[in-house]
């Protein structure tokens, strides 16, 4: 008479059991399948996060910088006893000084969000339009690996008869490291700002000094 309690018990224990490792082999796949999604939404997010702090540190600074951004400040014209563009210098020192100050305010902008933290909802992580504010959030955090980079570049085109564009551009460049909640994995943001240009009217002068100061 008390076998079959026991055996009632043994087949209870057994399903149990089963549906416990049924349940934990369908939350592994619901991961596996997931996981690049949830990933790629929360890239989406952290790239966006970044990419407007780093464009707002370059507004920022460039409104406080306004003589940055007038292409006379920034390149000095010297010209020979016939009245020709003999020579092209950049003010180093005053590009110097924006480029620090541009990535001191990047830096400053990323340890102000706290490390960079964004709620995404579960519904916007698996892509749905439709329910994309729906679902419990999931938290996706990022920041940024070393510091902001930003490098100067410029470049000279022909605009007509013996007239050349010159054109100076700030790129804006930061390691990303994104961390969602089944995976980590790390990427490059950059955002490039044209910062001033002017026309040169006459030959461009071999003695020209590339605008390509170093960051401090």
């Amino acid at each position: 008479m008390m076998k079959r309690p026991r055996k009632q018990k043994k087949r209870r224990r057994t399903r149990l059991l089963l549906a416990l490792m049924m349940l934990a082999a369908l939350l592994l796949l619901a991961e596996w399948q997931l996981s690049p999604i949830i990933a790629r939404q929360a890239r989406t997010q952290a790239h966006n996060a970044a990419l407007t702090m780093l464009s707002g540190a370059v507004e920022t600074q460039l409104a406080q910088n306004s003589a940055c951004a007038d292409y006379r400040q920034i390149m000095h014209i010297g010209y020979d006893q016939q009245g020709r563009i003999a020579m092209l210098t950049p003010d180093t020192m005053l590009l110097n000084q924006l480029i620090a100050d541009i990535v001191l305010d990047a830096e400053r902008r990323f340890a102000a969000a706290g490390g960079g933290r964004l709620s995404l909802p579960l519904g916007a992580a698996l892509g749905s339009k439709l329910f994309a504010d729906l679902g419990p959030e999931l938290h996706v955090g990022f920041r940024t690996v070393g510091a902001p980079m930003l490098e100067l570049r410029d470049d000279f085109v022909a605009v007509g008869i013996n007239q050349t564009r010159h054109r100076i551009y700030l790129d804006l460049s930061a390691e990303i490291s994104v961390t969602v909640p089944f995976e980590r994995e790390s990427f490059a943001v950059a955002t490039t700002v044209l910062l001033a240009e002017g026309i040169i009217v006459g030959i461009v002068p071999d003695t020209y000094v590339s605008v390509t100061p170093k960051q401090p």
